[in-house]
């Protein structure tokens, strides 16, 4: 921050700023590559993977303060994504080790998972934003898609194309599906763009290339967090964009990679 003395009237005038991420409880189960979605006070993470390609259906439910059990997913699988609160979320794809990307689609209601229609074709990590009933994911895997795909809580219909085909990038989860952001991706990418409900604009460009990475916030209030810089570079570096530019942000405690994330710029939840 800054300070400020008015040696005239003795008195003292200050800007002070706050910004850091602190620990909080950890997973009950250890895993990456698992779907996250909701805010830092009540989010949801499900599936993922472990240690010798272990593959969990697990889901856990954050209050803000600790983990709890939630409810099994129907497909176990890692690397999907998804978007909504945690009473009301959806996930897409994922991958199916060791060799099967998944068209599975389920939706959460608090407790229960249900599968629910199918995308068109099978994709694995997808950049996500919006609700249940008005999500979209975009891009992914196999092929480093420039393919989108909206959801309206019941079918599935083709969105604008994005401008850089990508795959494993963030996204600012809490985006409506007429205002949407996502950046970065594999290839290593330092692309922006954002979604108006029908088409993709290129916004300004990362510092550096980033994926695998978690994401939280708007289209103008996001934060970039827990990437990949490189093929096997694990990252603690946080960016944060304002609608225009991505700038600095205090860095991670510990360099973390593949791990999604949930929440907002001011209040972002990384596990």
């Amino acid at each position: 921050g800054e300070v400020w003395y008015n040696s005239t009237t003795g008195t003292l005038r200050s800007l002070l700023v706050s910004e850091a991420w602190a620990s909080g409880a950890p997973l009950i189960q250890t895993r990456g590559q698992i779907t996250m979605f909701g805010s830092q006070t009540s989010s949801v993470a499900a599936g993922g993977s472990g240690p010798g390609a272990t593959m969990y259906n697990d889901t856990e439910e954050y209050n803000g303060s600790g983990w709890s059990v939630g409810g099994d997913l129907n497909t176990t699988r890692e690397g999907s994504h998804g978007a909504g609160v945690l009473t009301a979320g959806v996930i897409v794809g994922g991958f199916i080790e060791p060799t099967t990307y998944s068209s599975d689609v389920e939706e959460y209601d608090g407790s229960t998972w249900t599968s629910v229609t199918s995308t068109p074709y099978a994709v694995n990590n997808v950049g996500a934003f919006g609700t249940q009933a008005a999500s979209m994911f975009a891009g992914g895997d196999p092929g480093s898609k420039t393919t989108t795909l909206e959801y309206d809580g019941t079918n599935w219909t083709a969105g604008g194309a994005l401008s850089t085909g990508r795959a494993q990038q963030g996204g600012a989860c809490l985006a409506p599906l007429s205002a949407g952001l996502i950046w970065g991706g594999t290839p290593l990418s330092t692309a922006t763009e954002t979604y108006d409900g029908t088409s993709w604009t290129a916004g300004n460009v990362l510092p550096a290339g980033v994926q695998f990475g978690g994401g939280a916030g708007t289209q103008t209030a996001a934060l970039s967090f827990g990437n990949f810089s490189g093929p096997t570079t694990i990252t603690t570096a946080t960016t944060k964009y304002d609608g225009t530019s991505w700038t600095a942000a205090p860095a991670l405690g510990i360099s973390q990679a593949r791990s999604q994330g949930s929440g907002s710029q001011t209040a972002a939840l990384l596990a």
